[in-house]
């Protein structure tokens, strides 16, 4: 995950830490506290293994495919021509708005 708002060879202070037992627990107990407020569509149920299983596999077909496909392929000149018109209607039609006077 990439943040612009550190500068290079920035380190966190946390790097390579773990958590104490202690936090741990506090962490635990605010989440269950949050989830008996708060709804969550798989609350209080298991998913069976065998989902599990179809959905792991699921992911590791696409992200095989996927890296077989398109790993080391720059974008095409005309995906890029297409990226670059889309980038342009998208601030041209962001400039018009912000030219249109507010009504109260």
């Amino acid at each position: 995950m990439n943040n612009d708002n550190f500068p290079k060879g920035h380190v966190p202070w946390n790097k390579g830490k773990k958590l104490s037992a202690e936090h741990r627990k506090h962490i635990s107990k605010a989440k269950k506290l949050w989830y008996k407020t708060h709804d969550s569509p798989l609350k209080g149920r298991e998913m069976p293994e065998e989902l599990v299983e179809k959905q792991r596999q699921g992911r590791l077909e696409f992200y095989q495919s996927y890296e077989v496909n398109n790993k080391g392929k720059p974008h095409t000149s005309a995906t890029h021509r297409e990226m670059s018109i889309g980038m342009k209607r998208y601030w041209q039609r962001r400039k018009k708005e912000e030219e249109k006077p507010k009504e109260v």
